[in-house]
């Protein structure tokens, strides 16, 4: 069975407050900077330095 990794990284001298992470504010969510990974089998599938795409992977993390 392929394993599938789904990853995101924020830039580490970001600071957020949690009370905003907890609002589910997409706004904040979109005007963090991050980059989105997906790898199956240790490979990698996709990677892409997207906001949308943060955000999604955000709400998958929850």
């Amino acid at each position: 069975m392929a394993s599938l990794v789904i990853d995101f990284e924020l830039d580490p001298s970001l600071r957020l407050d949690q009370k905003l992470l907890r609002q589910r504010n997409g706004k904040l969510l979109l005007d963090v900077e991050g980059e989105l990974g997906i790898s199956v089998d240790h490979s990698c599938f996709f990677r892409e330095p997207s906001l949308a795409l943060l955000e999604f992977a955000v709400s998958l993390k929850e």
